[in-house]
């Protein structure tokens, strides 16, 4: 596709508030072009551990709402495998309901992208 040119490889965009480069902007462009919604989960580099508990097993990926958080009542929690990776940015409405999927992740530096 067009994205997987090498030219892209350092190339940089903010989408829905998010500032997303090389791969985690490939990922974002191959979801637009299937309609779906991409988001990059915030605080991944505070729940690395999670992340790395995660490699080489079967992803199973949950939203939870967390109405006791004392810095968003309205904060939804990622969880991979029963373990919070990060949160959905608060500039971001997703239904804790929502079906998303892992779309692409990584330890170094920590992301997770999800595909809504």
């Amino acid at each position: 596709m067009w994205y997987d040119d090498p030219f892209f490889d350092t190339h940089e965009e903010v989408i829905d508030g998010q500032l997303l480069r090389g791969e985690v902007w490939r990922a974002a462009m191959q979801a637009q072009e299937k309609n779906l919604s991409v988001v990059r989960v915030a605080g991944t580099s505070f729940y690395k551990e999670g992340l790395e508990r995660a490699v080489g097993k079967p992803i199973d990926v949950k939203l939870v709402p967390e109405a006791t958080n004392p810095f968003d009542r309205n904060a939804i929690r990622v969880e991979i495998n029963s373990e919070c990776v990060g949160y959905i940015p608060k500039a971001k409405t997703i239904s804790p309901d929502a079906r998303v999927r892992v779309s692409r992740w990584s330890l170094n530096p920590p992301y997770v992208l999800l595909t809504v």
